[in-house]
């Protein structure tokens, strides 16, 4: 990567580290970084820590800041910037962070360049790295030593080295600052402006529809003692959704249903529902979610966490689209398998179209709240999580897609697969029908939001990159 060179007047080398870090942040966030963490406050070996949105999302930025005349061979720095290239060789490719140096003066230019230049001499760097490795403790040594050296090349040719005085930076921070749209002041203001836009509402009557679907439980609940503890032997002989508690079994179904008689000690007892609602509407709840999983796994669908999503489809070794039937509209799209660009037999994950079910009391009702969710998979069934997660997720965030009128179908299609479209199983059936589902609870409000325009950027599009 290029050394950038800000001014060859001198200054004194008397300005302390802090205050040249100073200089260091005010010129990073006029470009658009922003700070997380200071050795200052954290004591880590990097100086600073920095992320942008704008030039690598997720990424990482470490930084560090010398005040001082630095020469590439001096030990102590030497020492700081081997420990840098062991840890960024140790972390996985997808999380190494970019490393960024802020020096007020070099020592040997020739030597810089050679190791930090356009062109790197790798004569001369593997030089360096011979006289430098020792630095490491005999274990990390070792453990350096089984790297290839074209990731080592890799680190150098990544990292930009920025050489010039404190006030150089303070004046070049000035300058960015008056034309760049991407400084945190100037970004910060134009969220604000464009977030009171879009707050003014429309004068005009709507509807505003929830993803709240309206559900009548059956009036009473079964209560009976069992003599078992694991749920799992009660399957055997009893199919419909309950709740074990102890010895103590909770379940929607019929005291005189015949299946009762094969799990339970002594004779059932029942109470209305609304009872229960008032008393423990938590243990209501819980009863309810049961049977709203049991439906889901009736429907074939897999469940991480709190999401449901379908498999796609699988024949023999090949992995292909899986749609679903979507109320006599053209098949509905619930799994799309992400093959590489270059080599179409190679997957790179799996996108999912899922949803998130649960029970909800509000208003003194009982509610269905259908959430549609993106989830991603490394093959169908193994979630990808945590930051790579995000970043897959990053891609569909398209306002194109993100509208109103797009949810409210998902919505509907989901209310219809899971709780219109008939069983062909009639285990489920028998129980099912015991519930009924009414329409999306809704309110008549005046004064419409405005919608965002097909080329418009999303709000969620200036934050940190984290929203979903």
């Amino acid at each position: 990567m290029p050394i950038i060179r800000l001014g060859r007047e001198r200054e004194s080398l008397t300005y302390t580290g802090e205050a040249f870090k100073s200089a260091v942040r005010q010129y990073l966030e006029s470009l658009g970084y922003s700070q997380t963490t200071d050795s200052y406050i954290e004591g880590h070996l990097q100086d600073m820590v920095f992320v942008n949105r704008d030039v690598d999302p997720g990424r990482l930025f470490y930084v560090e800041a010398k005040a001082t005349k630095v020469s590439l061979r001096q030990k102590d720095f030497c020492s700081e910037l081997i420990r840098y290239l062991f840890l960024w060789l140790r972390t996985t490719r997808e999380n190494r962070f970019k490393f960024l140096m802020f020096i007020q003066e070099e020592s040997n230019f020739v030597w810089w360049k050679a190791i930090f230049g356009d062109e790197i001499d790798e004569t001369s760097l593997k030089e360096w790295i011979v006289e430098n490795k020792g630095l490491l403790s005999d274990e990390k040594r070792l453990e350096f030593e089984k790297y290839p050296w074209n990731e080592i090349l890799v680190f150098f040719r990544e990292t930009y080295v920025y050489i010039g005085p404190a006030y150089r930076l303070e004046i070049a921070a000035e300058e960015k600052r008056k034309t760049s749209a991407l400084s945190p002041p100037r970004k910060a203001k134009s969220l604000l402006e464009e977030s009171e836009r879009r707050n003014i509402l429309i004068n005009e009557k709507c509807e505003l529809v929830s993803n709240l679907l309206r559900i009548e439980l059956p009036e009473y609940i079964t209560t009976i003692k069992t003599k078992f503890k694991d749920p799992a032997e009660i399957w055997g002989s009893f199919n419909h959704p309950f709740k074990l508690e102890g010895k103590i079994l909770y379940t929607f179904c019929p005291p005189d249903n015949s299946l009762l008689n094969g799990i339970a000690l002594g004779e059932p007892e029942t109470f209305e529902t609304q009872t229960l609602m008032s008393s423990n509407p938590q243990r209501l709840v819980t009863l309810i979610n049961y049977h709203l999983n049991k439906i889901l796994r009736f429907r074939g669908m897999r469940k991480y966490r709190d999401i449901h999503f379908f498999e796609p489809f699988y024949d023999e070794d090949k992995i292909a689209d899986r749609y679903i039937d979507a109320n006599n509209r053209k098949p509905r799209r619930v799994a799309r398998p992400i093959f590489d660009n270059k080599n179409n037999s190679k997957l790179n994950y799996v996108f999912h179209s899922a949803v998130k079910v649960n029970a909800k009391i509000f208003w003194d009702h009982f509610y269905v709240q259908i959430s549609p969710v993106r989830h991603y998979t490394s093959d169908g069934r193994i979630p990808i999580e945590g930051e790579n997660r995000d970043r897959l997720d990053r891609g569909f965030r398209n306002p194109l897609y993100n509208r109103n009128s797009t949810y409210l179908s998902k919505i509907k299609f989901w209310k219809y697969y899971l709780f219109e479209r008939e069983s062909e199983d009639q285990s489920m059936n028998c129980w099912f029908k015991r519930f009924k589902f009414g329409d999306f609870e809704s309110i008549g409000v005046l004064g419409i939001p405005q919608s965002l325009d097909k080329e418009q950027r999303s709000l969620s599009e200036y934050g940190d990159g984290n929203d979903s």
